[in-house]
């Protein structure tokens, strides 16, 4: 159970720091 909320908390930090990377690159290709 606790395993499974750090997997959670993990993934949601990865996909915030994909989206912050999407977002530089958008930036930079303007």
């Amino acid at each position: 159970e606790r395993k499974r909320k750090i997997v959670e908390s993990s993934r949601s930090l990865a996909e915030s720091v994909n989206g912050s990377l999407l977002l530089k690159e958008s930036l930079l290709d303007e």
